[in-house]
């Protein structure tokens, strides 16, 4: 998790892309992450509701601290459509697939989920393949 933390601290995303082997053996990156300490607080609703904290204590001895109530993009806190469509054409980037493919997604889940607002209960996906 340390490195994790650390690669979004220095690239202001930690999406799929941002875990290659370049930032792996990034010195600043391995350098920061080994004073990251991180620890599990059982009576925060893990996993049901991912809430986080962090506690950054500069050398100039100012602390800085920052509370999420849950995890960006689950129930508690949705992302927008243009960041699941950034998110999505990363993620099929990484995944070395064809990222244009996106907008085929994008209206699959329109047609979905116009099917299930108009309440046609008929509506029923066995086979989906996108990629």
């Amino acid at each position: 998790m340390p490195v994790c933390m650390t690669v979004g601290f220095f690239t202001g995303d930690a999406g799929l892309l941002r875990f290659t082997d370049k930032w792996a053996v990034d010195t600043g990156v391995l350098n920061l992450a080994q004073k990251i300490s991180f620890g599990g607080d059982p009576k925060n609703g893990y996993s049901a509701n991912c809430t986080g904290h962090l506690r950054a204590i500069l050398t100039v001895g100012r602390v800085m601290k920052i509370r999420a109530p849950c995890l960006r993009g689950g129930a508690g806190v949705l992302l927008s459509r243009d960041e699941l469509t950034v998110k999505c054409r990363a993620d099929l980037t990484f995944a070395r697939r064809d990222p244009a493919k996106v907008d085929r997604i994008a209206a699959f889940a329109d047609a979905v989920t116009a099917a299930l607002t108009a309440g046609d209960d008929s509506t029923q996906v066995s086979q989906v393949r996108l990629c």
